[in-house]
């Protein structure tokens, strides 16, 4: 079974951290549909033992941007995402068993991503990133269509796990937002009806309700991986001029996308 009861994953969003508002650069309507969720390798990457969604994650989204953006993907195994683990949160794979290792604590999305930033995973970084308004559907719809797959908090719980193993679609049976644990996956793909994303080595679909329940935070990455060989084009569905200001802005640095690449 993927999720272990009890076992820590995303950590809370800290709103006190400053981040890049990436809401603001969005423009335009989003495609009706847009689906980046079909790619050769989706490994579980340590993620049924560990509280490591956020770094498995990360690890996914440069696989797609290998693969939608350069033609071959990039594939991440379980010890590139469980080393981004140890230096992202801490974790110490020495420290005890699964279920009992004081330092598998999780962390959060926004430190997940920041590692993408300074480091990156097999030599594929992210240039910047930024927040999404999580409620704004066309939004966060156009930053996937454009950037590719986004990082999502939501919350899961044992409908959740017995749903993905009968292969089922997440479904908003209860009617309340699902709270045993704050799970990361990658959102990969929507359509009408349906959203797709990838967790515990696997596509998983939800409905539209369900992911208005338990979806709190969402989190957009922008990589040259991406947009440079295959795609030839810079996302234009999103202000990058705003955006990579707001980046220089923020972090002192010089701002990724002024060259226009």
């Amino acid at each position: 079974m993927p999720r272990v009861p009890g076992k820590k994953g995303a950590l809370p969003n800290d709103p006190t951290r400053p981040r890049i508002n990436l809401s603001r650069a969005i423009r335009g309507t989003a495609p009706q549909q847009a689906h980046f969720g079909h790619i050769p390798v989706i490994g579980m990457l340590g993620n049924d033992d560990w509280g490591d969604c956020v770094d498995a994650g990360a690890c996914h989204m440069t696989e797609a941007w290998s693969f939608w953006g350069q033609g071959q993907e990039v594939d991440a195994n379980d010890n590139e995402a469980l080393t981004m683990y140890a230096a992202v949160a801490g974790f110490n794979i020495n420290a005890g068993p699964p279920g009992n290792n004081p330092t598998d604590t999780g962390s959060t999305l926004q430190a997940g991503l920041e590692y993408l930033v300074s480091t990156g995973i097999n030599g594929i970084k992210a240039a910047a990133f930024g927040e999404l308004d999580v409620k704004d559907t066309n939004s966060w719809q156009q930053a996937l269509a454009t950037m590719g797959p986004l990082m999502l908090g939501v919350g899961v719980g044992d409908a959740e796990q017995q749903q993905f193993t009968n292969g089922q679609l997440w479904t908003a049976a209860t009617g309340a937002r699902a709270t045993a644990e704050d799970h990361c996956i990658i959102l990969c793909g929507y359509q009408p009806g349906i959203y797709w994303a990838w967790t515990w080595g696997s596509i998983q679909g939800m409905t539209p309700a369900w992911f208005e329940l338990n979806a709190y935070e969402v989190w957009g990455a922008a990589s040259q991986t991406w947009v440079n060989s295959v795609r030839g084009t810079d996302p234009e569905g999103v202000d990058l001029a705003d955006f990579g200001q707001q980046f220089a802005a923020l972090t002192g640095q010089p701002d990724p996308f002024a060259s226009g690449t």
